[in-house]
């Protein structure tokens, strides 16, 4: 193998041609092509990552509402609660002061049914005191002396209670 300048020369021009060629035909339109599509992923890169932000920015705003949604409906059965307390609490009270009141009218209805009963028991008490006197001393006795024994007899039972 013999070094040729010449054919070396030749050879270089060749290829120097050949690579302008190429990069002016090939290289360019390549290079363009790869430089559109690297654009082109950056561009969606960018958007994925504004629809990325857009959506987890939703997401918080939608975990935000359920959070509130909740503190509401807690809200919500509390006042329930509340309310079927207080009413509960009321019924309750009034269903006492319902049966006080009947238990002091019941009360007082036995006070006014001794009361009479003591009285019919002394006015019986009294006549019969007045038949078994009357028997007793077998003598008939007048009014005044009737009432006079009435009245002693009823104030000795009424001295007795």
């Amino acid at each position: 193998m013999e070094f040729n300048l010449n054919e070396f020369i030749w050879t270089i021009i060749d290829f120097l041609v050949f690579f302008l060629l190429l990069r002016v035909i090939l290289f360019k339109p390549i290079l363009k092509n790869i430089e559109g599509r690297r654009r082109d992923i950056e561009d969606s890169l960018h958007r994925a990552e504004a629809a990325n932000k857009e959506a987890e920015a939703l997401r918080r705003d939608f975990a935000d509402q359920v959070a509130a949604a909740r503190r509401e409906a807690q809200d919500i059965v509390a006042r329930a609660m509340k309310d079927v307390e207080e009413t509960r609490a009321r019924k309750l009270t009034e269903v006492e002061e319902e049966a006080a009141r009947r238990l002091e009218k019941a009360q007082e209805t036995i006070r006014r049914e001794k009361d009479l009963a003591i009285t019919e028991l002394r006015e019986e008490a009294a006549n019969l005191a007045i038949l078994a006197a009357g028997k007793v001393v077998e003598r008939s006795l007048d009014t005044e002396d009737h009432r006079r024994l009435v009245r002693d007899f009823i104030h000795e039972v009424g001295a007795k209670q």
